[in-house]
């Protein structure tokens, strides 16, 4: 069953039902279409011949409830289902799941980059890249997907970018992603390996990609089909190009710019098939792992694509390190591994923003912050530069192994201070404060199509609290689209402080509600002149796990809430805790309070040097 959009707007959805009955015998039956258990309109009678019976249906939904991604609306969906009855008896019946939208990909206004429009309204992609959970040896494919879908939700993605194209998630997946309004960016890749010589082998390949976007094309989350040849830059497909005849070439030109393109406009009218490469067509992403050094956005182009490298939990190194081998990179032999080669990365980058780690859980736990603040920096900048940038994919929400890796929740489904660092920088209202050519810049980006009223507070305290420098005005935040809220030059709010021991706070709130919150330090982390303090804790237990209260007479600055033992899930990590500000966390753990203070371990940056 194929419901096949003939025009939708806001007063009427028109499709056309698509279907095949396969009969034993000649015969009469009465075909109903129903939407929502409910006759759509009078029931249809046939004649089916023996065999297979192509059928169609249209009909119309009057001032449809659209679908749309979770930050811009309800994820509506109709019960579709075609019924057959013979004698008024049901002999057969199938359902499927409709979601009213269009997706369009357009040219922006002014600029020779290209926009996604969801129901005409222009849409920002915070995207990611997921690998399959039939990836996963240890775990059922469908008890992945619902942990994965709410790490995604978690980290306020609207779009996921799936690899492996030519393999189907199960088809939880994709339900799971239309209830819960994300999109899905679904690769379909040519094998380097496989010579196109071979005519049969081709038209194979033709075959599975049809049958792909035939089981996948009725899911309003399927937006994008796309054409993933950005690995012609690595060597290895470079050599192969070099190796094949100039005919296979020609295959592969066909099947990336031919077939796939042909193919869903075949047989998916409502999406959309794009070229992820280099070229000035389609969609272009930006490759961004120098995050310290190259974070802007240079010059206009649609897609930022992102990623950087850290270890996973201490849990999981543990699970498979010994202790002789938990060593920082400089203690390491100088045999050149990949492994070796990706830690010494690691703490290079560690070492550019921040002190040297003190030994080897500090290197882990440093590892992880570096990448949460890149990705925080990246998404930020991303947002903040919406007229050049149409959205954002960082590499990458999960792990096919437990490994060094981009991923921002580690093979065994433990967060990374990076999970908590998106989750935040991707928030509906995000609030940004900027150091630009000796001004602090206050932005505000919006993701509701609504103009909003608010207030703002921009307050420089000192490590250990106190105030000095305050400045609150009224705001009002264009709707769907980036504000520049206030501009003050630096050595006014520097005034009476020293830059290496203060921090600008800003908050953007309404009336009884917290719209955003952020915080901007004036030097690097290596150069802050932090103190080591204690953490007053106040442990309660609830029925999930405990309840935690955190203060501190001093700043403690990227406190990482950690467990040891047993897994466990914070409902805010990796934050900055202010000075006599009390703080509470959600803690889920399957254990006792003593269980868990025993249990734990809080990081913080001052404690890793």
């Amino acid at each position: 069953l194929y419901l096949n959009p003939v025009q939708i707007s806001k007063k009427n959805a028109d499709y056309n039902a698509e279907f095949s009955i396969v009969s034993t015998i000649n015969q009469k039956v009465t075909v109903e279409l129903l939407i929502n258990h409910k006759l759509n309109q009078s029931p249809k009678s046939i004649t089916l011949n023996k065999g297979s019976n192509p059928q169609h249906i249209i009909f119309s939904i009057k001032d449809p409830k659209l679908w749309w991604t979770k930050e811009l609306g309800n994820q509506n969906l109709y019960d579709v289902s075609i019924v057959i009855k013979k004698d008024q008896q049901i002999i057969n019946q199938e359902h499927t799941k409709l979601g009213v939208r269009t997706v369009k990909i357009v040219p922006t206004e002014g600029s020779n980059t290209l926009s996604f429009q969801l129901n005409d309204i222009p849409l920002f992609i915070e995207g990611t890249h997921y690998f399959p959970c039939n990836s996963y040896a240890e775990q059922k494919p469908s008890e992945s997907c619902m942990e994965m879908i709410k790490h995604a939700v978690a980290s306020n993605v609207n779009m996921i970018r799936i690899h492996d194209g030519n393999a189907c998630e199960d088809e939880l997946f994709y339900r799971l992603c239309d209830e819960q309004g994300i999109l899905v960016w679904h690769d379909l890749s040519l094998p380097v390996a496989l010579s196109l010589t071979d005519t049969m082998r081709f038209q194979n390949i033709r075959l599975k990609t049809i049958e792909i976007v035939k089981r996948l094309r009725n899911h309003p989350c399927i937006s994008l089909w796309g054409a993933n040849i950005e690995q012609a830059d690595t060597d290895q497909v470079k050599k192969f190009i070099k190796l094949v005849s100039a005919k296979s070439l020609n295959s592969v030109q066909k099947f990336y710019c031919r077939l796939l393109p042909e193919t869903i406009k075949a047989y998916d009218k409502q999406s959309v098939f794009c070229l992820s490469t280099t070229v000035n067509e389609g969609f272009l992403i930006k490759q961004n792992l120098k995050l310290f050094v190259d974070h802007g956005l240079q010059g206009p182009y649609t897609l930022n694509d992102f990623g950087m490298e850290s270890l996973p939990s201490i849990s999981t190194i543990r699970m498979f390190v010994p202790s002789k081998g938990m060593q920082i990179p400089n203690l390491l032999s100088n045999v050149s591994t990949p492994q070796n080669e990706a830690l010494n990365l690691i703490f290079n980058n560690i070492c550019t923003v921040y002190r040297k780690p003190k030994d080897y859980e500090s290197f882990v736990y440093l590892s992880q912050i570096a990448q949460a603040e890149a990705m925080k920096t990246v998404i930020e900048d991303s947002r903040r530069h919406i007229q050049n940038c149409s959205g954002l994919f960082y590499r990458q929400l999960n792990d096919f192994r437990p490994s060094i890796s981009c991923s921002t929740v580690d093979y065994y489904g433990r967060y990374k201070p990076a999970h908590y660092a998106v989750c935040d920088a991707s928030t509906s209202v995000l609030v940004i404060p900027v150091r630009e050519h000796d001004f602090v810049n206050i932005y505000a980006v919006s993701d509701f199509l609504k103009e909003m009223d608010a207030t703002l507070l921009a307050k420089l305290i000192d490590f250990k609290g106190k105030s000095l420098y305050v400045k609150q005005i009224p705001v009002v935040l264009n709707p769907n689209n980036v504000t520049l809220l206030l501009s003050v030059k630096e050595s006014e709010i520097l005034k009476y402080a020293n830059k290496a021991e203060c921090c600008l706070i800003i908050q953007l709130n309404q009336p009884y509600k917290s719209l955003s919150n952020n915080i901007l330090y004036f030097t690097h982390p290596k150069d802050l002149n932090l103190s080591k303090t204690k953490i007053h804790l106040d442990v309660s237990k609830t029925a999930k796990g405990v309840a935690l209260n955190l203060k501190s007479d001093m700043l403690a600055k990227n406190v990482w809430i950690e467990t040891t033992s047993k897994d466990s899930y914070c409902s805010d990590n990796n934050f900055d805790l202010l000075p006599n500000k009390k703080m509470k966390i959600d803690v889920r753990y399957a254990g006792t309070k003593d269980e868990f203070l025993k249990d734990l371990k809080i990081y913080t940056l001052a404690d890793s040097y």
